[in-house]
């Protein structure tokens, strides 16, 4: 094999196939993680964004709200993004042993306290985002780039057990010679799951309306499960180019290897 195929009609199928045969398994801690999210973002959103309309107060109890409110939506993001964190490692062990050996999902594939674990994802995801903001920061086409090669790095280092760096190597790797179809994909569906968002945020940034506040939150939350989704056909994706780059590096170094003798 010289060159890696972009199977996304393969990803699809197969993502939407193990929904469909495992829909408890599947969707049930989606369920969970929103009834969980939906509180929490709108406390978040009452006593957190909406406060810093205060700020032209300048006293002691504006200030106070400001402080609980920035380590109100610190303390929740984090939490959240750790509920995100198990339903990717649940995601990525239930694909991985579905592939393997057709296993069934059960439900400890989602439980997960590997806290280091945890701490490198997060440092995977800072990282990314620094780059790909400097990216788009200086020019456009560099974030997009930047946007593709590296975004399987968090999977990467999930499935790997592997340090950053060699994430980061890897995910560059895998991503090479399908880049502009993955890109095309990743923008085609961050379209579709971000435009009604954008719409209302528009709305509340822009033109100072509070209340679009509250339908931006709520249709973020609905449409976590579409985010959920996309997941698991990028995960899909993930293993297929896996394969591929592998047989790559095996022709690669046979070839080297008859140069040699």
């Amino acid at each position: 094999m010289n060159k890696k195929r972009f199977r996304l009609g393969k990803a699809f199928s197969s993502a939407f196939n193990l929904i469909r045969e495992f829909p408890l398994q599947m969707l049930l801690p989606i369920a969970i993680y929103l009834v969980i999210m939906l509180p929490l973002q709108y406390f978040n959103l009452k006593y957190g964004v909406l406060n810093l309309k205060n700020l032209a107060d300048v006293s002691l109890n504006s200030i106070l709200l400001l402080y609980v409110g920035m380590i109100t939506r610190n303390v929740l993001t984090l939490g959240l993004t750790f509920l995100q964190f198990m339903i990717l490692v649940g995601h990525l062990r239930i694909v991985s042993k579905w592939i393997e050996s057709k296993t069934k999902p059960i439900w400890k594939d989602y439980l997960t306290v590997d806290f280091e674990l945890f701490g490198k994802f997060l440092a995977v995801a800072l990282i990314f985002g620094i780059l790909i903001f400097f990216g788009f920061l200086f020019f456009i086409i560099p974030g997009l780039i930047m946007l593709v090669l590296y975004n399987l790095a968090p999977i990467i280092l999930i499935d790997k057990h592997g340090g950053i760096r060699r994430s980061f190597g890897r995910s560059d790797a895998l991503v090479s010679g399908v880049m502009w179809e993955f890109l095309g994909f990743i923008l085609l569906s961050s379209i579709i799951i971000i435009s009604p968002i954008a719409y209302f945020l528009i709305k509340y940034f822009v033109f100072h309306i509070s209340q679009f506040m509250y339908p931006a939150i709520f249709i973020g939350i609905f449409t976590f499960p579409a985010s959920v989704f996309i997941q698991l056909v990028i995960i899909y994706l993930y293993k297929d180019l896996s394969v591929q780059q592998d047989e790559i590096d095996a022709i690669k170094k046979e070839k080297i290897q008859v140069q040699i003798n």
